[in-house]
């Protein structure tokens, strides 16, 4: 339930970011390990709106999250969850956050 609720405040981009800055990729991260199918989904789908903001993909790159979105990729029996996964990832790696790793931010 908990990797649903913030999938769905993770649609609007204010939510994403407070998500992101006030410590909820990591559990995140854990729930995508899960023995349950739903939990992969929901918490891959959260992922995947976090990986939108630059800042949420380096979160989930320095949390460990791309070795759990691998492994999600590879193993989870659903289809929706490997999809969403792959998204997370595409999304990590389309290069913005380079440049955001290189400025930062103005609070960093």
């Amino acid at each position: 339930r908990a990797a649903g609720a913030l999938w769905g405040l993770s649609v609007s981009e204010a939510n994403s970011i407070a998500i992101g800055r006030d410590g909820g990729i990591p559990p995140l991260i854990a729930l995508a390990g899960s023995e349950a199918e739903d939990v992969h989904e929901t918490a891959a789908g959260a992922l995947w709106n976090l990986a939108f903001n630059p800042g949420n993909a380096l979160r989930i790159v320095e949390e460990g999250g791309v070795k759990s979105l691998v492994h999600l990729c590879l193993t989870s029996v659903s289809k929706m969850a490997r999809f969403m996964a792959a998204l997370a990832l595409a999304y990590m790696f389309d290069g913005r956050m380079d440049e955001y790793a290189m400025i930062g931010t103005s609070s960093e």
